[in-house]
């Protein structure tokens, strides 16, 4: 999905669903590939892992993202229809309630905690390529992160990042793939090992 698609499906102006957009990547449910106006936005690890946790929406009537006259649907006016979209009158990514609940709070949380991880480097523009793995290992501790949200909360190139960083982690066995078996994985993601020299012998 990108801008010009939802700019179709909704009639919504380019700027308001710019910062729809930037708010759901912000808040970790989306993932932007590419940049500029190229960029396109695709479901990341955050709301797949709520998805399949709460059922296949991200909300319902009373409990999700945004309100009745701001949200990417309603009933007459949605991306998709009332059988086939991201939401309906019952489950949209949007409702009076404005908030996923409890469980999106929860996730609104761990993703401040990683910006806090992250934050050495995002207020530095060079930083010494050791701490910067041992950053990158930290944000991956405890749950698989796409490279692109790598580099989204590290505030840096996703391809640097992949070339001088994440292939020499994987090498070392410090990271671990989703897929191991199709590296270039359009969904490819990464995480800490938890004992990366037992894991060599």
């Amino acid at each position: 999905m990108n801008n010009v698609r939802i700019q179709e499906l909704t009639n919504k102006s380019s700027k308001d669903i710019t910062k729809l957009l930037s708010n759901l990547v912000e808040e970790g449910l989306l993932s932007p590939q590419g940049a500029g106006r190229g960029t396109t936005y695709i479901l990341s690890d955050v709301f797949l892992e709520l998805n399949k946790r709460y059922g296949n929406s991200c909300g319902n009537k009373e409990n999700n993202l945004g309100n009745n006259k701001n949200n990417l649907g309603n009933k007459e006016n949605n991306l998709g229809n009332n059988k086939d979209n991201l939401g309906n009158k019952e489950n949209n990514l949007g409702n009076n309630r404005g908030n996923l609940g409890e469980h999106y709070k929860s996730q609104k949380s761990n993703t401040e905690r990683l910006m806090e991880i992250a934050r050495p480097a995002r207020e530095k523009s060079r930083i010494k390529p050791d701490i910067l793995r041992v950053l990158i290992l930290t944000l991956c501790s405890d749950q698989f992160l796409t490279i692109n949200e790598i580099a989204h909360y590290l505030n840096r190139d996703a391809a640097g990042l992949r070339k001088n960083h994440i292939k020499r982690l994987v090498e070392n066995h410090q990271l671990e793939l989703r897929y191991p078996h199709t590296p270039n994985h359009k969904y490819q993601a990464y995480k800490a090992v938890k004992n990366p020299i037992e894991n060599r012998r």
